[in-house]
């Protein structure tokens, strides 16, 4: 017996996925995410740091899942740093 996934498309009815289920690139399949916090270091022309990106992995693989919103917010972030640090010293 094949049990239906819970994303499937009935007749007449939208396609909604749970809130809490993600797709995953890696798995190529569907699974519920799981936050994670890893070290990722940025570089922007000679000048590096290592931040703490708060982001989701997949629960099946580990791998990581992310997402434009919390790509956007790291990159705001790194570049703040940049800007701070490097101040007015744009060559």
């Amino acid at each position: 017996m094949e049990i239906e996934p819970l994303w499937a498309l009935r007749e007449g009815a939208e396609m909604t996925l749970p809130r809490d289920i993600e797709f995953c690139p890696h798995c190529e399949d569907y699974h519920q995410p799981v936050p994670v916090s890893l070290e990722q270091t940025y570089t922007i022309r000679d000048w590096s740091t290592t931040i703490t990106v708060h982001t989701t992995a997949c629960s099946r693989c580990g791998k990581e899942i992310g997402s434009d919103e919390i790509d956007d917010r790291t990159l705001t972030a790194v570049y703040a740093e940049y800007r701070r640090q490097i101040g007015g010293k744009e060559e």
